[in-house]
Order: C-alpha cells, then structure tokens, then sequence
C-alpha cells in the first residue's frame, strides 16, 4: 500500500500527462462516481484507481478513492488519498470532508473536528454537520454524523482561483504606470503654474518701479 508520501511523489512526477491518459481518467471517473452512489464501493475503487494511475493528477478520482476507503472501513488509506487529492486542489470542501471521514474512523475526534470546521467554513451546506458533531462528547464515536455518499459529495472538486495571467500582470502594471504618468504631469503642471505665477509677480513689480522712477524725475 503506497503511503501518503509516495503517492504524493507520484502526483508530482507525473507534471505532462498525455491528453489520451486525462479523457480516459475523466471517463473512469464518471463511472465510479455511479458506483459510488450505487453504494458498490469495491467497484468504484478499482475503477477510481485505474483513472489515477492515468492521470495521478485527476484529484476527483484520488477523493473517490477516500471516499471508497471511508465506506468500506478503511480509513488509513482513505487518509493518505484524501491528502494526496487536497495536495492537487487545496483548502476545499469536499476533499476536507474524506478527511475528516477518515480522521473520525482512525480514532482523531479532534483532528476530524478541525477538518469537519474548515470543510463548513468553504460550505455552508456542511455547517449543519459540524454543529451536530459539536453536540456530541469528545468521547463518543463522530463516524455517526457521516452521510452516505450524495452526489453533492461526489462532485467534481473545483481548484482555486488561478493567479493572474501574464495579459492580467501586463494590464494592471499598465494601468499603474499610466496613473503614475498622471501623477507625474499633475505635479508639472503645479511646479510650471508656480513659476509662470512668480514671473507675473516679478513683472508687474518692475513695471511698478519704473512708474515711480519716472514720476519722480518729474
């Protein structure tokens, strides 16, 4: 059974996976997630596993995998698929949710509480959940609080927001360079209306003076 790391070294070697190994990984996929709400767990771990070995970056197969764990009582294994899916897509609900799933069966109430707190912090739709697992004693079981897989559990974990792209980075350095431009002008504008105001108070000065010096020649 490959551990948390390996299959985390797996994921990570595998950075170009051939357009063929993702369209046949998506559609293996496709189908356990019928298995899965079929409740035939097996079959939709071997058809899960087959879509990672595919694609080792097809997280929704990775999660399919937890979840089969989960339902069939295995919930080391469940653990380590559930951390290698949230190591492709980060800090999201449904992946937090094998987590915790798994955490709760190994016996970590605390740990599967945190878990259970963040996947409702993402999704009100599991607040209910975790409200219901704050009401039962440390001591007692939280696998009772786990639903059966849904096809809400079972959707597609989407990535987060991607980081601006070169053309975003590009515009918005343009458009700070054009406010700076701005900036930059206004401030000319005010140093060249304070000298062009000095040069007319200078002017009508010499003009006054020589007014009084021909006055006073008379």
């Amino acid at each position: 059974m490959l551990t948390g790391a390996l299959i985390l070294s797996a994921v990570m070697a595998q950075a170009q996976v051939p357009a063929d190994n993702i369209s046949r990984s998506a559609a293996l996929t496709q189908e356990a997630a019928s298995l899965l709400i079929a409740k035939d767990y097996m079959a939709a771990f071997t058809l899960a596993s087959k879509a990672t070995e595919l694609n080792p970056r097809n997280a929704q197969a990775w999660n399919y995998r937890a979840i089969s764990h989960n339902k069939s009582g295995r919930f080391a294994e469940a653990y380590h698929d559930a951390n290698a899916a949230l190591e492709l897509v980060p800090d999201n609900s449904l992946l937090l949710y094998s987590k915790a799933f798994a955490l709760a069966g190994m016996g970590e109430g605390g740990a599967a509480l945190f878990a259970l707190k963040r996947c409702a912090r993402l999704d009100p739709r599991f607040l209910p959940q975790y409200e219901q697992a704050l009401q039962i004693p440390e001591t007692a079981d939280l696998l009772s609080i786990f639903e059966e897989p849904s096809p809400v559990l079972i959707a597609e974990p989407q990535p987060p927001d991607s980081p601006p792209g070169p053309l975003k980075r590009y515009l918005k350095l343009a458009l700070l360079s054009l406010s700076g431009g701005i900036l930059v002008a206004l401030g000319l504008l005010n140093l060249a209306s304070a000298s062009w105001k000095e040069k007319i108070k200078t002017t009508v000065r010499l003009a006054s003076s020589r007014i009084k010096n021909g006055k006073s020649r008379r």
